[in-house]
């Protein structure tokens, strides 16, 4: 089974790999779920600090503990930034392929006659109806980053102090 799983000890994250039985990073036994090793949320596990102090806070390189990784808010920012991009075409995309699927079932109301024009009619709307629940559900997956995103930003600032408010956050990143 391929999944991601996140070590219940170090926080290693793996991602599409088997789940083994023990983790391959420390070797513990985890609590599974449905075969995914589980571990406690991962802002609540981490502690944050900085490690070197820039004239800028947005370029302070923070670390975090439990999960070693180096970055700077400008880091998050950035992927922040790519995130809203992919959600904004997601959404046209949505849209798009909605307003397909209409004309198909408009112009194409009975798609069980199996004439060739039908079966071109049924393929349309088959692709139009996949792509617009891929849209949906990477639009929630997405929707869920930006909660994490939040988290952690409230995190960081509570531990080291850099601060921006989650609503200077959102106001830079709304869509023009």
């Amino acid at each position: 089974m391929h999944k991601d799983y996140i070590c219940p000890v170090d926080q290693t994250k793996w991602g599409g790999v088997d789940v083994p039985s023990t983790c391959p990073t420390c070797s513990q036994k985890g609590d599974t779920v449905e075969g995914v090793i589980q571990a406690p949320p991962l802002v609540e596990t981490f502690e944050y600090k900085i490690v070197a102090e820039a004239k800028d806070p947005m370029n302070s390189i923070i670390e975090k503990t439990g999960q070693k990784s180096r970055f700077t808010l400008l880091e998050i920012r950035q992927d922040r930034a790519r995130a809203v991009k992919m959600r904004e075409g997601l959404k046209g995309q949505l849209q798009v392929s909605r307003a397909k699927m209409t004309n198909i079932e408009a112009n194409h109301p009975i798609v069980t006659d199996l004439e060739p024009v039908e079966l071109v009619a049924i393929g349309m709307y088959v692709t139009e109806k996949a792509m617009a629940d891929q849209c949906e559900e990477k639009l929630a997956e997405i929707e869920a980053l930006f909660v994490d995103y939040d988290k952690e930003e409230t995190e960081i600032t509570r531990q080291v102090g850099i601060s921006a408010t989650i609503e200077d956050i959102k106001n830079e990143f709304k869509p023009q």
